[in-house]
């Protein structure tokens, strides 16, 4: 199904998303330790950094997350349509195969 497939390209990409946070993280603390006596700078960068990579990694957990749920959501709804489509043709095959109602005529 489409949307299957589009949704495990988001939930790639989401996951791709968070881990390239996580590294952007890593190398924001690291970057912030060679600042070394400029202990000023460093104190404030870091600030900053802490709370940008925070949010860059919550975000991509957040996109991930909803792709998982509409990806849930879009294989519940394609089971229900099969159960549906099979409901169907048995009712149709159990309608063909009665004998004709009262005051009918072959």
């Amino acid at each position: 199904m489409a949307l299957n497939g589009l949704m495990d390209t988001v939930g790639t990409r989401a996951s791709e998303a968070h881990d390239h946070g996580s590294e952007l993280a890593s190398n924001g603390a690291e970057l912030s330790g060679l600042l070394g006596t400029a202990t000023d700078v460093s104190s404030a960068f870091q600030d900053l950094w802490s709370e940008r990579a925070e949010t860059a990694v919550k975000a991509a957990a957040y996109v991930e997350n909803c792709s998982q749920i509409v990806r849930q959501a879009a294989a519940a709804i394609v089971e229900g349509d099969q159960d549906m489509t099979q409901h169907g043709e048995a009712s149709d095959a159990r309608v063909s195969g009665t004998t004709m109602a009262w005051g009918e005529q072959a």
